[in-house]
């Protein structure tokens, strides 16, 4: 049974499996992509015997995943019923909420070096019917010994108000997606 990731779903992750099985991933990851990508890509959270999974799914899963993609600034809006939105993972890169037209949006700009994300999230923030609400930068994760891969998720549901989690998974590479979660902390609620 998928659920909503929040603070109250995800409590008791902490030392547990996180398996990120979007296909999609290592495809983006890969050769020279644009600067700015508008992508949705239907997904739920599941429970299993080994901790959490984060896979894709039809529409009536009503999760949006908002992923990664090297140099780019990626972002995707929540549709009707829209449960919740995420992304991941964050090493150092940029989180943005806005409004887009009355849409309620997110983008994950990376910060890779080039500059040329950022520079086509000013362009998109600076379009007339776009009102960001927040932007930070989302640190680099570490627990003393290891670097780690942060996901963001934000609760949007109608009947809660508005939530955003983050889950810390210890990672082996640089932009890693699975991995045992370290840490799983509420940053609004």
């Amino acid at each position: 049974m998928s659920f909503v990731p929040n603070m109250t779903t995800l409590r008791g992750a902490g030392g547990t499996s996180f398996d990120f099985a979007l296909p999609v991933r290592s495809n983006l990851t890969m050769g020279h992509l644009s600067d700015l990508k508008h992508m949705e890509l239907p997904a739920k959270m599941m429970r299993t015997d080994r901790g959490v999974r984060l896979e894709a799914s039809t529409s009536s899963s009503k999760g949006i995943f908002i992923p990664y993609v090297q140099n780019a600034c990626v972002y995707g809006y929540a549709g009707g019923g829209t449960k919740w939105i995420g992304s991941g993972p964050f090493s150092g890169c940029h989180l943005a909420f806005f409004l887009d037209a009355g849409r309620l949006g997110l983008a994950h700009v990376a910060v890779d070096g080039s500059g040329d994300a950022m520079d086509a999230w000013e362009a998109f923030s600076a379009r007339p019917g776009v009102n960001v609400i927040n932007k930070w930068k989302i640190p680099l994760a570490f627990n003393g010994t290891q670097a780690m891969g942060t996901y963001l998720f934000l609760d949007v549901h109608k009947d809660s108000k508005i939530r955003l989690t983050q889950m810390d998974v210890s990672v082996t590479t640089m932009g890693g997606g699975e991995g045992t979660v370290y840490e799983v902390k509420s940053i609004i609620n």
